[in-house]
């Protein structure tokens, strides 16, 4: 086995825990977590909006 092949079964075994770590967590939210996540994506929204060009 190459370098190129272990570093591409190491990403891929990272890839697919964390795929399925965001889709267990997904599937077991509460509704406290799922309001902080709406409230944390409204506020990164909000800061990057709010550095962008303010000219019309």
């Amino acid at each position: 086995m190459n370098w190129f092949e272990r570093l591409t079964n190491t990403v891929g075994s990272y890839w697919d825990y964390y795929v399925w770590f965001a889709g267990d967590q997904w599937a077991h939210m509460t509704p406290v977590k799922y309001t902080s996540l709406l409230i944390s994506i409204g506020l990164i929204g909000f800061l990057m909006m709010g550095r962008g060009n303010k000219r019309i």
